[in-house]
């Protein structure tokens, strides 16, 4: 148990990193929309606007889905699990990620390398006249399917832990906990700089 509890918190610890970074692709990504649509406004659309734009967009999603199922955020229908027991909602989680996620990942996993590693191997460019490489677009295909595939692993040891301890170890309890610890941490300490720098102002203000 100790060993299944090591590997699903190390691929939940790289998951929650890569995700917290690459969202930040937002951002330029937000600046590369705005300054596509102010150009083909003003009647000077660029060559790369789009393309950069879709490629930029592929790496936001692809790198952050990992990160969605680790915190449970990507979008389901739980009209049904919503009223079971939290034991039934384990099983029928274990049992979805064995018969469906699993698979259907690694199935598709071949595949994806290979698409990725074609255009790699060969140089191919985009067909458009800006014509970049198609590689560095499609490099987060595989990375990030893969990071995909470990945290459905991940997800599948945590309800296999959860079972066979009658829920006393509860993985996602404990990172939330932690994190709201952190969380409180973080607040308590920026709380204790502001009252320290209001104390030190008081004192120079009562010198002068």
């Amino acid at each position: 148990m100790s060993v299944l509890k090591a590997i699903a918190k190390i691929i939940d610890a790289i998951n929650d990193k890569v995700g917290i970074v690459c969202s930040y692709i937002s951002a330029p990504l937000m600046l590369l929309i705005v300054y596509e649509v102010v150009s083909r406004k003003l009647g000077h659309p660029t060559i790369w606007g789009y393309e950069t734009i879709v490629g930029v967009y592929g790496w936001l999603i692809l790198m952050t889905a990992a990160f969605g199922l680790l915190h449970d955020s990507i979008v389901k229908v739980d009209i049904l699990s919503g009223g079971w027991s939290e034991k039934t909602q384990h099983i029928v989680g274990l049992i979805t990620f064995i018969i469906f996620f699993i698979p259907y990942c690694t199935y598709l996993l071949p595949a994806i390398w290979k698409t990725f590693y074609v255009d790699f191997s060969t140089g191919a460019k985009s067909w458009s006249s800006w014509a970049p490489l198609i590689w560095p677009l499609k490099l987060c295909m595989p990375i990030g399917w893969g990071l995909l595939w470990l945290q459905g692993i991940s997800e599948m040891i945590k309800h296999v832990l959860w079972l066979a301890s009658g829920g006393k170890i509860d993985l996602n309890k404990e990172r939330k906990a932690k994190k709201a610890t952190e969380e409180d941490e973080a607040a308590l300490a920026e709380t204790s700089i502001e009252e320290a720098i209001t104390e030190e102002v008081a004192v120079e203000g009562g010198k002068a």
